[in-house]
């Protein structure tokens, strides 16, 4: 099948198939690599989430619609965050200092 898709008169399925492998391998390896480069330029960066609170459902400037944002801040867990940090758990641990606080709890 290669060989007639290969000598297609088709100039897509030609070229498709007659380009060699080697080329075929370069864009699944070039691929890879951005990807690595991708994935150690997330690991580098501190990561930070910022929740978005839509205002309004008509998309209209000036006007808060205080039970629709009051929704969203209790569905994206704000609220309870807030409760948490009241009631004296402000800090945050990194993963390693809460794994070994915690594990040393209970070996």
């Amino acid at each position: 099948m290669t060989d007639c898709s290969a000598n297609s008169h088709a100039d897509f399925t030609r070229d498709l198939f007659s380009a060699p492998l080697s080329q075929h391998r370069g864009i699944s390896f070039k691929f890879r690599d951005e990807m690595h480069g991708l994935v150690a330029t997330l690991n580098k960066c501190e990561g930070h989430f910022i929740r978005c609170i839509k205002p309004n459902g008509a998309r209209a400037p000036f006007e808060f619609d205080e039970r629709l944002c009051r929704q969203q801040l209790q569905s994206c867990g704000v609220l309870e965050a807030a409760k948490v940090s009241q009631a004296g758990y402000p800090k945050r641990l990194l993963f390693k200092e809460f794994f070994c606080y915690f594990y040393g709890a209970h070996a």
